[in-house]
């Protein structure tokens, strides 16, 4: 149930190391944030919803590096 709550719901969807970014959310969600470890980095990735959409009108696609830095991503549904 996890995995798909973390998978359909915040449209975490990770393969290889692409992660693509495409919410499906209630639109009274203001904002969510997913921490996210990719072998020695961190993703600490901010999804903003300031229009009160349902879901993004594109996906968003973000390429992981494993460089143990910490990454801050910020994700706007637009």
């Amino acid at each position: 149930m996890y995995t798909t709550g973390i998978e359909a719901i915040l449209g975490f969807q990770l393969s290889g190391n692409i992660l693509t970014i495409d919410p499906h959310i209630n639109p009274e969600w203001k904002s969510y944030k997913i921490i996210y470890r990719y072998k020695s980095s961190v993703y600490e990735i901010l999804v903003r919803n300031p229009n009160r959409l349902a879901f993004a009108t594109t996906k968003n696609v973000i390429e992981l590096h494993d460089d143990g830095a910490h990454h801050n991503v910020v994700v706007e549904l637009n």
